[in-house]
Order: C-alpha cells, then structure tokens, then sequence
C-alpha cells in the first residue's frame, strides 16, 4: 500500500501515532463527571455485554454512531474500557495511514506537504479528544471519510474497478448514518462533480448513488422527526434550533471558527477555490468538492446553534486534500505565508488538546474511586438517595433537554456497573423529593438546577438540620454529594 515506506516523513507519521495511542491509553479507565465524555452510554451497553446503540429523537439521529463497538462483544474481555480503547487506537492508526496515503497520491513528489498536513490533523483540539472518549462519531467518520478518500482517489486516477467504487460507496453511506448533517456531505459533493467535474460513465453513476443515499436518509429522519417521534410537531424540545436572525448566526460563527482557526483558513481557500473554478473552470479537481462539503458541513452546525471543537473535526479531514494541493502547488514566498499561518493554528489547538488530555486522565484515576467509595458507604449502612423538586420523581421518558432525569441516570448507570449489578435489578439508588426521607444516615446526590430552584433552600436547611455537608462537587457534571 505504502510507497516508499522507508522514507522519514512515514516513521515521523508512525512516531506520533504511537505517541498519541500512548495518550489515549493512559490509564484507560471510563470517565463519569466530564460532561462532555458521555461514557455512561457505553457503560450500559457493550460494557455490560450488550450492544451498542446510539441516541435518537428530539431531532437526533445517528443509528451506526456506536454500532462498531459490538464487534469487541465477540473477542475475550471486550466488554473492558481497555479493549475499547485500543479498538479506538486501531481505527485511529488505519484511519491515519489511509489519509496519508491519500495525501501523498494527491501531491505526488511534495514528499514534505503530506506530512506536515498530517502534523496539522494531530495537533487539531479534536483529534485526541474523540479517541479518548468512546462516544463521539467523529471517530468512526475519520475512518469512513479516510477510506472513501482512499478509494475514490484510485477512481480518479483512472482505475475503474468496481470494487474502488464499492468500498467508496459504502464508507459515504456509512458516514451519513454517524452524524445528522452527513447528508449533506454528499449532495454538496456530488452536485459540485457533476457541474464542473469531468466524469467517465462509471463516475456519473456514482455520484447520482450518492445524491440517492443522502435522499434516503433524508425520508428516514423526516419520518421519524415528523411522524414517529414527532418531537416538533407537538412543540417539544428539541436538540438544535436552527438560528432565527443574522446576529445570531455571526455569534456562532466566531464561536464555532474561534475554536478552531484552522476552519479561517479553509474558509478563505474555499472562497479561494470557488473564484478561480468559476473563472476558469478546467481548474477544478475533485478536492475542491470535498473542501465544499467540508464548509457547508461545519456551517450546518452554526445554523443549528450546537458549536463544539470536534463537530468540527470531518470538516478538517474533507478539506485538508484541497489545502495540500494549493500548498504543494504554491509559489515559495506563499508557501512560506500558508506554513506559518498553520503552525499559528496549531499553536492556539495544541494547548486545548493538553487540557482535555489532562481533564480526562484526572477524571479516569478519581471517578472509580469515588464510585467505590459510595458503594463501600452503601454496604456500611448508608442509604443513596436522589434529591430533586416535587414532581420531578417519577421517572420519565429521556429526553436530552431533562437535565435532572439524565444526571440522575447516569449516577444509576455507574452505580449499577460498579457494584456489579445489571439492569433489571438496579443497585438501590432512589430518586425522591420527599426531604423528611433525609436522615444522619443518608448520602444525597442532587443536581444543581434542584438546589437554584425554589426548593433549593429547604432543601439546603434539611441538610443542615441533620448534619450533612459537601463532600464531593462536580463542576463539569452539574452536581454535589452530601454525608456526614
């Protein structure tokens, strides 16, 4: 596969993904109180021994988002965070080398433009981040997105085998059941291909399946969004509201693109990009659809009000083949300007990444114990409760806007894997609002939306009254563990 694999430029590549497996293996443990890592779904479910699923309704779809991890169900000790974590390593290492490929094809003899493309995807914020924590897409769209790349490089330089268009294929459908505005990827793609491309038949053909494949999943997610969850039709919360004014839409702009410079310069290149194929049109190559698919895909997250450094992340991958191109084909004193305005990039990502590496870490050697140490209080006679508002103590349907259910099912799922319980004999942990129920004896967990409320402050005076104080505050989490 590799050309030349001898070369510094594949082992510097080799180096730093065995650097960054390292990273993402350290102390491999699941993490509770980030709130952002959302292990507690992969902790009720292939943990546990149970397939994976992922999360849908209110506007949410992304059926194949976890689907991989059931793969680590058929080998021994696949249900340790240590299996999924190197499972994450693999992917991430064949992803990478895939992508390199790709990228050295693309620029032919620039033998230094690939890797210094691939040292900007290592240091994006992102990258370690949806490999340390199991929950995000992102990763699984790295690998898809790297072997449709891959694949449909070999299409455009000519050979035809049906098998490249097969295995390109079926990493774009894929991709569109990982993330909702997948789907747009392709249409912007193959709409910009089949205007200003030059196609065989073959390549005509493909590009129509790939408008097909988005409208498919376009009749799948308006049904469920509008008829069998029908989660806007009867006014119910929803995960993203698309933006109503201008204002709010430049707010999120800066949000999203502050977060990750890298997007300015993909931005401008697009821009770039789109004067020079409408001035001259034999100057388009099939980079600069996915440098478009990538814009228009980060762009979907402004409009939807939901900016994070990693929705980011395929946008980056998609336009990284149409920047290696213009660096490698650039004159010296530009290339010169590009290089130092990537390395400014890297400099405001790299510090990010750091953080997150550190939260995580931190988190992966305090969460266990603090689980084991309200088990080990359980067992010493002390009763767990939930405490929330009356009327909040029924337990109802999930939903991603009930902040105190979902804290509160989370506090279940970890309790219940630590323990050694399973789902349908819960470790005994209620949720109640009933605060005569609070004694000397009782551990309270309670969310920070209960002790604003106005309960807040009975409830804080039965504490109080009783002898309870603050033993443990989660910041990230939202949420505070009283005991005496």
């Amino acid at each position: 596969m590799f050309h030349n694999s001898h070369s510094v430029s594949y082992w510097i590549v080799i180096f730093l993904l065995i650097i960054l497996s390292a990273i993402v293996l350290w102390d491999a443990n699941w993490v509770f109180e980030i709130f952002w890592a959302d292990d507690y779904q992969l902790v009720s479910t292939t943990a546990m021994g149970r397939p994976s699923h992922s999360y849908t309704g209110s506007g949410r779809f992304w059926p194949l988002g976890l689907c991989d991890y059931c793969l680590l169900l058929l080998i021994p000790y696949g249900k340790t965070i240590t299996a999924h974590l190197i499972y994450n390593c693999v992917t991430m290492i064949i992803a990478s080398l895939l992508f390199f490929e790709f990228l050295k094809k693309l620029v032919g003899r620039n033998s230094y433009v690939p890797v210094f493309c691939m040292l900007i995807l290592f240091s994006i914020s992102s990258f370690v981040l949806i490999h340390m924590a199991c929950i995000y897409p992102e990763r699984q769209m790295f690998f898809m997105l790297s072997v449709f790349l891959f694949f449909y490089q070999k299409v455009v330089d000519g050979n035809h085998d049906v098998r490249n268009y097969a295995m390109a294929f079926f990493a774009a459908v894929y991709t569109t059941y990982l993330k909702e505005p997948a789907f747009g990827i392709w249409i912007i793609f193959a709409v910009a291909n089949l205007i200003f491309g030059k196609l065989s038949l073959r390549e005509h053909r493909f590009n129509y399946a790939l408008l097909g494949n988005s409208f498919v999943w376009m009749t799948i997610y308006m049904y469920r969004t509008f008829f069998r969850d029908r989660t806007f039709i009867d006014g119910g919360a929803a995960y993203a509201r698309v933006s109503d004014n201008v204002q709010t839409v430049f707010s999120n702009f800066l949000n999203q693109f502050n977060q990750e410079p890298f997007l300015y310069m993909l931005l401008i290149l697009a821009v770039y990009r789109t004067y020079i194929i409408l001035r001259k049109r034999v100057e388009y190559n099939f980079c600069d659809a996915l440098l478009f698919s990538g814009v228009g895909y980060v762009f979907a997250y402004v409009i939807l009000n939901v900016q994070a450094n990693h929705y980011c992340f395929p946008t980056i991958i998609l336009g990284v083949g149409a920047f290696a191109m213009f660096l490698a084909r650039s004159q010296n004193y530009i290339k010169f300007v590009i290089i130092l305005c990537s390395i400014m990039c890297s400099l405001v990502s790299i510090p990010v990444s750091l953080s997150w590496i550190s939260a995580t870490i931190n988190h992966r050697a305090t969460d266990p114990s603090m689980f084991e140490k309200l088990i080990n209080l359980q067992k010493s006679g002390k009763k767990i409760l939930w405490l929330t508002e009356p009327g909040k103590e029924v337990i109802t349907k999930e939903t991603m806007v009930e902040l105190d259910q979902m804290k509160f099912r989370r506090y279940q799922i970890f309790l219940d894997y630590y323990s050694g319980h399973h789902q349908k004999f819960h470790f005994p942990f209620k949720k109640v609002s009933d605060y005569s129920k609070i004694n000397e004896d009782t551990i309270v967990i309670c969310s920070n939306e209960t002790l604003a409320s106005e309960h807040g402050k009975k409830l804080i005076e039965k504490l109080k009254e009783v002898g309870l104080v603050l033993m443990h505050s989660n910041d990230e989490m939202g949420s505070k563990i009283f005991w005496k």
